[in-house]
């Protein structure tokens, strides 16, 4: 089974997350992945989980899942001889997607440009900071990129109080996919739709632009900038009107978000207390209710409390309050919705360890999707590497291994 982006060869060369989903969202279209990986092998190969509960480099599931349907060789890129045969690969390929901190660019042979080399690669670099500027040198995680973006103060919270960071890694994810995204349009260019050159590019992206962006939101910044300087955050929204947001219920959380006034109406109906629409407490809009917040959280919390999280679902979507229950890990991979959609997907390992994945997110109606599969054990296409530039001499495999550049 093919897929649209089919004869299509990218290589991963990654130190962290968001490269690995970058091409992973490629490979789901069908490109050919070539992870590229030090001869000890990724970090996440030993991050775990693992199936059998006992480390193993080819079992981890973290690996499985950011890899899969990829082909994996093992280079030393720090050395020449590795270098060289990187270069192999790189005349070869169509796409390069790194994450190289730039003070090491030297020490792997990134500092003169692939592209340069290479007219028709695309290649992209996707760092905390970015290429340029006074932070380019940086080495950073999530905690930096989220923080500098200013998504810890513009996003989540209240204003009042300290700054919050979500539990997941946002800045690593949305980069990824905003980097496959880019890969694609200059692919296209380099096809020349509508009017490309022909030639590849480099693309030079930022964690924190795309948090900044995506995240923060360029309303904030512009309305900072035309003179707002008292309220910079999104936050400020509760300080002057008041909706409904989490309540505990019987077995976990709901959120309850009634913006319009006929919408907490319908509320106060849903809770059996239609008459309560007469009181100051209840009446109005968003604005006119904000000086009774925490008042209107005791009674709706009172109500939801006594009620599982379905059921309060239910009965403000009977009367048409937007709602929400609040969901855990567990109910996610119970999901009937996901299940019938055949959104997870169930590998085996080389060891015969079944791993359950999520898969696409979307399904189109004349490309198939293609079957999930588990991601390479470490060093397994090294062969492939040394037939395609050393004539596949075993007795070279050998001796490279045992220099440490396989």
């Amino acid at each position: 089974m093919s897929g649209l982006l089919d004869g299509m060869r990218v290589l991963d060369v990654s130190i962290w997350r968001p490269v690995p989903h970058a091409t992973q969202l490629l490979a789901d279209l069908g490109a050919e992945v070539l992870k590229v990986e030090p001869p000890g092998g990724d970090w996440t190969r030993r991050y775990g989980p693992f199936p059998s509960g006992v480390a193993d480099v080819d079992e981890s599931a973290s690996f499985h899942y950011l890899n899969a349907r990829k082909r994996g060789v093992t280079l030393d890129l720090t050395s020449a001889t590795g270098r060289e045969y990187f270069d192999g690969l790189l005349k070869a390929a169509d796409v390069l997607i790194e994450d190289c901190p730039p003070p090491d660019l030297g020490r792997f042979g990134l500092d003169n440009p692939p592209v340069e080399r290479h007219a028709r690669l695309v290649h992209l670099s996707l760092t905390p900071f970015g290429r340029t500027g006074p932070y380019s040198g940086w080495r950073g995680r999530d905690l930096n990129v989220w923080h500098l973006s200013g998504a810890g103060y513009a996003y989540l919270g209240d204003a009042e109080r300290e700054p919050l960071r979500t539990g997941v890694r946002l800045g690593a994810w949305w980069a990824a996919m905003l980097g496959a995204s880019a890969v694609l349009a200059a692919l296209l260019s380099r096809r020349g739709a509508p009017s490309g050159s022909g030639r590849g590019q480099h693309i030079d992206l930022s964690e924190v632009e795309t948090l900044a962006l995506l995240l923060t939101g360029s309303g904030t910044v512009t309305t900072w900038d035309l003179g707002d300087k008292t309220n910079p955050d999104m936050a400020q929204f509760t300080r002057w009107s008041y909706k409904l947001g989490f309540y505990r219920a019987a077995d976990g959380f709901v959120q309850i978000v009634p913006l319009e006034a006929y919408q907490f109406e319908r509320l106060i109906e849903a809770m059996g207390h239609p008459e309560w629409a007469e009181s100051p407490l209840f009446h109005g809009s968003l604005f006119e209710r904000a000086p009774y917040a925490a008042e209107i959280d005791r009674f709706v919390e009172a109500w939801t409390s006594r009620l599982t999280r379905r059921e309060v679902f239910e009965r403000c979507v009977a009367h048409g309050v937007p709602a929400a229950m609040v969901n855990s890990v567990a109910d996610l991979d119970a999901d009937p919705n996901l299940e019938a959609r055949g959104f997870f997907q169930t590998v085996e390992t080389g060891r015969g360890a079944r791993i359950r994945m999520m898969g696409t997110p979307y399904a189109m109606s004349e490309t198939p999707p293609l079957p999930l599969a588990r991601g390479p054990n470490l060093g397994a296409d090294d062969a492939m590497l040394l037939g395609d530039h050393a004539a596949g001499d075993p007795a070279q495999l050998l001796r490279l291994h045992r220099q440490g550049i396989f």
